[in-house]
């Protein structure tokens, strides 16, 4: 998504002339929605344990969402677009995070999560490096669809290789979810220094 949000926000200000207000507000729009959401993912994810099918589904609605923001000229269009591919992709990621006990032991969590975070900044940047020959070529509208097609591929892995080891009957208590987001931040609100960590990751996002 590093590749979208470089190159959609000089699509909407550069190339169709909007204001930034408008890709900020499409961004923060987005992630409000994933904020209002992720305590029902989340019971989804922890209750079932099912989260190769959501994580799935999810994946391509961004997939599809990024690659159409290329095929269209007109403003509106890209910025619901764009707000789909984003909400879709930081909700995906509920489920793909989910998966890390399924993937390594107790005694590695922190290892392969680590791992994991840093071939994510290496695609980030080998992402940028790949969609430029396009964009030289095209402009910035050639940059969505080969993204699309980068994040399926390097998508399909998990797919189809990932399984959910405990699945479990999709029976899901969206009250009691809220329940304990609810408690969760008042217990929160007593470590100030955890606070500020999650505003400064919530801003960085």
């Amino acid at each position: 998504m590093n590749v979208i949000s470089l190159y959609f926000a000089l699509w909407v200000t550069v190339d169709h002339g909007g204001q930034d207000i408008l890709y900020s507000a499409a961004l923060s729009g987005s992630m409000f929605a994933v904020a209002i959401s992720v305590p029902i993912f989340g019971a989804i994810s922890d209750q079932t344990g099912r989260r190769g099918f959501p994580l799935t589904l999810l994946t391509i609605f961004s997939v599809v969402a990024t690659a159409l923001i290329g095929q269209t000229s007109q403003l509106w269009i890209g910025l619901f677009l764009f707000v789909i591919a984003n909400y879709c992709y930081q909700s995906a990621l509920v489920f793909y995070n989910g998966m890390l006990p399924d993937v390594a032991r107790q005694s590695n969590v922190g290892m392969i999560s680590g791992y994991g975070v840093a071939l994510g900044y290496m695609g980030s940047i080998a992402g940028l490096l790949l969609v430029k020959p396009f964009v030289e070529d095209g402009g910035r509208s050639a940059a969505f669809f080969p993204t699309a097609i980068l994040f399926l591929t390097f998508s399909i892995p998990c797919f189809f290789f990932i399984k959910d080891l405990n699945p479990k009957s999709f029976h899901v208590d969206i009250s009691n979810a809220f329940r304990t987001l609810k408690k969760t931040i008042v217990d929160a609100s007593h470590y100030h220094v955890l606070l500020k960590f999650i505003g400064i990751h919530f801003l960085i996002l």
